[in-house]
């Protein structure tokens, strides 16, 4: 036995060896793809995190392998980047994150005062040994607390190992517990990542297996930590060197990028007068916007200025847009600049500078270069926002067209553009009118536009060019309802008597194999919209257009199915006549058929109770004559239209019944057809 316990001494001694050497090698085979991560690409921070993760779990023969980062401000600790042989059943962990400050804390301006940034920047060069838990550091730092019911294991402070893990650990915050329940975690080692700029970090590697972590894992997991600080460090470094070199240059091109990226204009045009204030150290700015009407409306300010309306300067920059005006001859200098924004909109930036000071050069030309950055991206944004609008519209004019397909009724197409279209753009009134057999307008519905101005293009087709081709499906854009002559002068005259003479209008035909179905009228009380001097739009092969075209389609599609729905209709009713016509030969058929095969009386009732059964579509039919005696009515013939009902029923009708029933003498004596339809009647009782 002793040697027996000794030779399994040995094979254990031997398998543990091999097991270190084989991860040893694995370790070793690790050190080129550390090099390419050291070497690699600066830019994807959570690549090169994935890239180690990945690595220490190859290194230790691990599951899986977690990286959590801190945030700038060292509020959260964030999951950046998962490495695990569950695939893709963890990728909701990344972007979880634990809260390390103690909200419930008195605040210690960790806002943007200058003490505040000033406790950041000397946070950022604080050595790593630095950082603790320490309670009276805490106390008296004056950035924000730290939680003190956090986990040292879950945070990264020290150096961590759980085995035999059965349930996650309740110290744990909720999501570091999802994080283990979704690795199915039975061993975690959690390392610190250090950073000299304060963005701390910590690695889990994780094993599903109660397998502690020997020195080599230990030893592979440091070096892969110290490799995750250098990255961390170095992408740190680098966007604070950058933002440290081009601070200037990064405050104009930040906000074209913004609104190139979607930024609203309004809310833009809102921050201008706080960006040109702070750049000039200004007294007062303000920041104006002139419509296409030449109104000039005040859109926001920054501090005070002493005109209260619009000054000179802004006047005459608005005449000259990207011209500097600057007025030396009021005290305190007055500057002003203009650029445009997207349509016909110019906006203003006006600002008074304190006391005698003016605006050198350089300032100069930086002032025209940020109102023309900001004009750029105005531009891109008004013009981004606008081919969503009309990306919105496309599609719903596309529903509605598909809608109009689908439903093949003309009164539908009708309601649906009356009650669509004018949402769409914006218009005060509509009207849908379809061309008539005689070949004159009808108005098919309206809404919001006075009962004149329907009737007044009713019976008329003079807006409708006779030309075939493009020109028949051409928008008509009328700026003036009261003065273009392209519309009858009855129309005319209604608009002026009704008060709308200065209202804009836009009519859309509908049209469809070379011929005028109709058109819808549009009223607006303002001028046109811009799509409608747009030709893509509102030209012959725009896209209004396109869609009169399309409407025009299901309406000839509609009628075409009216059309096929009521030949339908006729011939069902000629067939169901014919069908009728052909259940009566049949049965009369019948009938004269059995009585001629057998000269049988009781063959031929008996075909006669069936055909009339058949032909009358009822439940039974019974047929009684006069015994021998003439005094009762014998049952003869019996049909029930229901076989498993028929032996009940003709039970039920098989006694003889006196001839002096009150049913039977009527029908003898009257020689005509009997109704009862109330059996309780005391007639037939």
């Amino acid at each position: 036995m002793e040697s027996i316990r000794r030779l399994a001494g040995v094979v254990a001694g031997e398998l543990g060896s091999a097991a270190a050497m084989r991860r040893s090698r694995a370790a070793l085979g690790t050190l080129p793809q550390l090099a390419e991560v050291a070497h690699g690409d600066q830019e994807d921070v959570t690549a090169q995190l994935e890239a180690l993760a990945r690595i220490i779990t190859q290194a230790t023969d691990s599951d899986s392998a977690v990286i959590r980062v801190r945030d700038a401000a060292g509020r959260f600790l964030e999951t950046r980047a998962v490495v695990s042989s569950h695939g893709d059943a963890v990728a909701d962990a990344i972007g979880s994150r634990t809260q390390l400050s103690d909200e419930h804390a008195p605040d210690r301006d960790g806002g943007t005062s200058r003490a505040a940034i000033s406790r950041r920047l000397r946070e950022a060069g604080m050595p790593p040994t630095e950082f603790n838990l320490d309670q009276e550091s805490q106390e008296e730092d004056d950035g924000p607390r730290m939680r003190a019911d956090l986990d040292h294991a879950e945070i990264g402070f020290g150096e961590h190992e759980i085995v035999g893990i059965d349930e996650a650990p309740a110290s744990w915050s909720p999501a570091g517990q999802r994080i283990l329940r979704e690795l199915s975690a039975r061993t975690v080692a959690a390392f610190p990542i250090s950073s000299r700029y304060g963005r701390h970090a910590v690695l889990y590697v994780v094993r599903t297996t109660a397998r502690p972590f020997d020195d080599v894992d230990r030893a592979s997991i440091r070096i892969v930590t110290a490799h995750a600080q250098h990255v961390i460090d170095r992408h740190v470094s680098v966007q604070q060197t950058s933002r440290a070199i081009d601070a200037a240059r990064s405050a104009v091109l930040l906000l074209g990028e913004a609104l190139v990226a979607g930024v609203r204009t309004q809310r833009t045009l809102r921050f201008l007068p706080r960006l040109f204030h702070e750049m000039f150290g200004g007294a007062g700015v303000r920041a104006w916007r002139r419509e296409r009407d030449e109104v000039l409306t005040l859109v926001a300010g920054s501090g005070q200025l002493t005109s209260d309306g619009a000054t000179d300067a802004l006047l005459g920059a608005f005449e000259r847009p990207l011209q500097l005006e600057l007025d030396t001859r009021s005290h305190p200098h007055v500057a002003a600049i203009t650029f445009d924004g997207y349509g016909d909109v110019r906006i203003g930036m006006e600002f008074e500078l304190d006391g005698g000071r003016t605006l050198g050069v350089e300032e100069q030309r930086l002032t025209v270069d940020v109102a023309a950055r900001v004009q750029e991206a105005l531009y891109s944004a008004g013009h981004a926002a606008a081919q969503q609008v009309q990306l919105e519209r496309v599609r719903s004019l596309q529903e509605i067209v598909a809608t109009s397909h689908e439903r093949l009724s003309e009164q539908h197409v009708v309601d649906t553009l009356l009650e669509q279209v004018p949402i769409l753009y914006g218009a005060r009134g509509a009207a849908v009118y379809l061309v008539d057999d005689a070949g004159s307008l009808q108005c098919r519905g309206a809404i919001d536009l006075p009962a004149a101005v329907v009737e007044s293009l009713e019976g008329t087709r003079g807006w409708v060019p006779e030309a075939t081709g493009s020109d028949r499906t051409a928008v008509v854009a009328v700026q003036r309802m009261g003065s273009d002559e392209r519309i009858s002068e009855r129309l005319r005259e209604v608009a002026q008597s009704e008060g709308i003479a200065d209202h804009a209008a836009a009519l859309v035909p509908l049209s469809g194999r070379e011929q005028t179905l109709g058109l819808v009228l549009l009223t607006f009380a303002r001028e046109l919209p811009l799509e409608f001097d747009d030709v893509a739009t509102a030209g012959p092969a725009g896209m209004l257009g396109a869609f009169g075209r399309q409407i025009g389609s299901s309406l000839l599609n509609a009628r075409r199915f009216e059309r096929e729905r009521q030949h339908r209709n006729r011939t069902e009713r000629l067939l169901e006549n014919e069908r009728e016509n052909s259940r009566q030969v049949r049965a009369l058929h019948e009938v004269s058929r059995a009585f001629a095969n057998s000269l049988s009386f009781e063959e031929t009732l008996d075909a006669a109770a069936e055909a009339m059964a058949d032909r009358l579509d009822i439940d039974a039919v019974w047929i009684r004559t006069l015994d021998d005696r003439g005094d009762s009515m014998l049952l003869r013939a019996f049909h029930a239209s229901y076989p498993e009902l028929a032996t009940a029923l003709e039970r039920m009708v098989a006694a003889p019944e006196p001839r002096e029933d009150p049913i039977t003498v009527e029908v003898v004596q009257s020689r005509r057809a009997v109704l009862i339809t109330d059996p309780d009647d005391e007639q037939w009782a």
